[in-house]
């Protein structure tokens, strides 16, 4: 159970989305933190196995997607998530 500012309490649970595609070899994770109390996703983070090379080479490798449901507690969450 996490018990951290800006974030309500309860238990989140990390899912994660890959590509189901035969030939796809996009090297990315969709994270998704579900908010079990709450009945809800919470945060969707993108993550990249590898760092982008040119000429994306400005696109981070971790990011919330912004494809995919966020909430106000997403930035809390992409936080622990990546320290």
């Amino acid at each position: 159970m996490l018990d951290r500012e800006g974030l309500p309490k309860g238990d989140y649970l990390f899912r994660e989305f890959y590509c189901n595609g035969p030939d796809c070899d996009c090297r990315r994770v969709v994270l998704q933190v579900y908010w079990a109390q709450g009945k809800r996703v919470a945060a969707s983070i993108n993550y990249a196995f590898e760092p982008s090379k040119p000429p994306f080479d400005d696109e981070p490798q971790t990011f919330l997607d912004p494809l995919n449901p966020q909430s106000n507690s997403s930035e809390v969450l992409f936080e622990i998530f990546g320290s």
